[in-house]
């Protein structure tokens, strides 16, 4: 047995502009079709981690930056 890459993006993940580029493709065309805020976040302990956000353009809404984190019962990604 022996550790890859992968093991070490799951580690840092959230300083890791991996897991953007991926899915940034993806966030863009929901955020299109939907005019809805998207949030790509990961789960550490008991909080989450945004690494991606594209903000709606709407008045009411909640505004996160990559590297805030919440509380995961407190999120809609929790």
């Amino acid at each position: 047995y022996r550790q890859t890459g992968m093991i070490k993006r799951l580690a840092i993940g959230h300083r890791d502009p991996y897991w953007v580029s991926i899915t940034d493709p993806i966030m863009q065309r929901l955020h299109q079709q939907t005019e809805e805020t998207i949030n790509l976040g990961m789960l550490r302990f008991e909080k989450v981690f945004y690494l991606h956000v594209i903000e709606t353009k709407k008045q009411l809404r909640l505004s996160v930056t990559p590297e805030m984190s919440d509380p995961c019962f407190s999120t809609a990604l929790g």
